[in-house]
C-alpha cells in the first residue's frame, strides 16, 4: 500500500504499536503525519526531499544536511548507497558560468557593495541547490529586506530558475545549457 512514490501522502503507520505510543505521549498530533511533516520542515529551510530507497523489507530514508549543501554534486555521498540508489542522486549539473553571471550583474550597474554580495552569493551556493531570502539572509548574515532585494537582482540578472514544489519563493541557479 504504502510505496516510495506515494509515502509523503499515504498515511498508514508502519508500526502501529509505536505510532500509538507516540500519539498517547504527545509527540505527533495525528497518525500519518510524520513524513510530510519531516518533508515540509526539510523544505522550510531549503534542503531537498529526502530520498527512500525501498528494498525487500526494509526502507532506507537518506536526509541531506545542511553541509551536504555544500558538497561539489560530484562528491556528495549518501549513507548506505549502492549502484540503485546513484539513481536518484542528482545530476550533475554546472551552474551557469562565473563568466555569464558576472557580465550579467556588470550589465546592470550594480554598486560595489551589491556586487560583492552577488560573489558572495555564487560562491556558497553550488548546481541544483535550491534556496530563498531566508538562506541568502543566512549566508550573507544579512536583513531579510536585503536577502529579498539581492534575489530580486538576480532574478532581474536572469540567472535563477523558479523551482515548483519547495515552497513559495524558491530558486536555482540555471544550469550551463540555460545561460542567457
Amino acid at each position: 500500500m504504502v510505496k516510495r512514490e506515494n509515502i509523503r501522502y499515504t498515511h498508514f503507520p508502519r508500526n502501529p504499536k509505536i505510532a500509538a505510543f507516540l500519539k498517547d505521549y504527545g509527540y505527533v498530533k495525528e497518525y500519518g503525519e510524520g513524513v510530510d511533516r519531516m518533508c515540509k520542515e526539510l523544505e522550510a529551510i531549503g534542503l531537498p526531499d529526502p530520498v527512500f530507497n525501498n528494498s525487500t523489507f526494509i526502507l532506507k530514508t537518506t536526509v541531506m544536511s545542511a553541509t551536504y549543501q555544500n558538497l561539489p554534486i560530484e562528491t556528495a555521498k549518501l549513507a548506505d548507497s549502492d549502484e540503485t540508489e546513484k539513481a536518484d542522486c542528482p545530476n550533475k549539473a554546472q551552474k551557469i558560468s562565473f563568466e555569464a553571471y558576472s557580465q550579467a550583474y556588470l550589465d546592470k550597474g550594480y554598486n560595489a557593495s551589491t556586487i560583492l554580495n552577488l560573489k558572495t552569493i555564487y560562491g556558497q551556493i553550488e548546481a541544483n541547490q535550491v534556496f530563498g531570502s531566508a538562506y541568502l539572509k543566512k549566508i550573507l548574515e544579512c536583513s531579510e529586506r536585503t536577502a529579498r532585494s539581492l534575489l530580486s537582482k538576480l532574478k532581474e540578472m536572469n540567472v535563477v530558475a523558479v523551482v515548483t514544489g519547495k515552497g513559495k519563493g524558491m530558486f536555482r541557479f540555471k544550469n550551463a545549457a540555460e545561460e542567457p
